[in-house]
């Protein structure tokens, strides 16, 4: 028999991080002189949408937690699941790069800096607390950048205000959509060094991850509209580019609060897709695997900047060909993998530990 649950999340969340890590891996290749194709079709583009759909998969999982949980509890477990793991990899990876470092390079490690005396202890706090890239790639500021992710600063600015937008969903739905987009519009700011990093102006990508559970049903019943117009959406988009000479990745995935529109339509086709791939679900050692991955998606979100970087500056990627390329994503994605699996299990019993120690504080 085909589970009921609904898996829809679990596979975005999966394909969400194999853009990303396409998109990053992708990026080694821009001073290629033998392959052109990764840094003309494959960077920036993919990576974008999924980290929209990641921005839409939290703003829809807050909107659940809050269902369940007061805003004192939600704040608590939010943080927890956020920092948590984003600490426990930042420190591991810093320390096994200090251990590998006496044979493999790696351009820049916070932990070596400060025992080399190059940075104070202090400079470590905002890595701490989640909001090392996110001050540099939005206001360049110097912090101790390890695993090079803008999205953990930002998702936690955006989880101060979710339980207010949430109030004003419940209430207000298609007005909160629309307010959040003119939030994002208005507060694009060009002059800044990564305007579209900042987490008023993701704001509502969030927010249309909270509409998503909030008419869950509407958006069931209208999927296939919804991917017809979805469709039509991306064909204009493409055929704009092509009519005017500029990169379909420029149009379709842009990096400003446009980029909203064609997440959607994107994810329109997805939402058609997706009870097509749902009865895999009922084989065991399907639902076991995917299940592991949705599970590890964040963490793995975390490593495999660190694990890129790492591949990008032992061996010359502008030399290698397509074969060697293939194999050494799927060097990547094996060794990010297995390190998530090595640190998931730390990190939930540490999340578990905090969880508990209010409750046991007050027996």
């Amino acid at each position: 028999m085909v589970s009921s649950r609904n898996y829809f999340f679990d596979v975005l969340r999966i394909l969400s991080v194999v853009m990303v890590i396409i998109s990053h891996y992708s990026y080694m290749f821009d001073t290629s002189t033998v392959l052109t194709f990764p840094r003309t079709y494959l960077t920036a583009g993919i990576g974008r949408l999924g980290v929209s759909f990641f921005f839409m998969i939290s703003g829809a999982l807050a909107y659940l937690s809050l269902t369940k949980y007061d805003m004192r509890e939600f704040y608590r477990r939010r943080l927890f699941s956020v920092l948590v793991p984003y600490n426990i990899v930042y420190f591991f990876m810093g320390v096994l790069l200090l251990i590998l470092s006496t044979v493999f390079l790696y351009p820049a490690n916070p932990l070596a800096d400060i025992g080399q005396g190059h940075r104070s202890i202090f400079a470590i706090f905002p890595s701490m607390l989640g909001f090392d890239h996110y001050l540099r790639g939005v206001y360049g500021i110097n912090t101790a950048v390890l695993t090079g992710e803008w999205f953990i600063g930002c998702i936690l600015l955006m989880y101060a205000v979710t339980p207010f937008i949430y109030r004003a969903m419940v209430r207000y739905p298609v007005w909160t959509m629309l307010a959040a987009i003119a939030v994002s519009v208005v507060t694009y700011d060009k002059g800044i060094a990564n305007p579209y990093w900042s987490a008023q102006v993701r704001i509502s990508d969030f927010t249309f991850g909270m509409l998503l559970i909030h008419h869950k049903a509407w958006f069931s019943r209208y999927r296939y509209p919804l991917a017809v117009a979805g469709l039509a959406l991306i064909a204009a988009g493409t055929i704009w580019a092509t009519q005017h000479q500029v990169s379909v990745r420029s149009i379709l995935f842009p990096l400003k609060p446009m980029e909203l529109v064609f997440a959607v339509a994107f994810l329109s086709l997805l939402l058609i897709v997706y009870p097509l791939i749902h009865p895999l679900f009922k084989h065991d050692a399907v639902r076991s695997v995917m299940m592991s991955l949705a599970s590890r998606a964040y963490i793995i979100m975390l490593l495999q900047h660190v694990v890129i970087i790492f591949i990008s500056v032992n061996i010359d990627m502008s030399t290698l060909n397509a074969t060697s390329a293939i194999m050494w994503f799927v060097i990547a994605l094996l060794a990010t993998e297995r390190l998530s699996a090595l640190v998931k299990p730390l990190a939930v019993k540490c999340e578990k530990a905090l969880l508990g120690w209010r409750v046991f504080s007050k027996q």
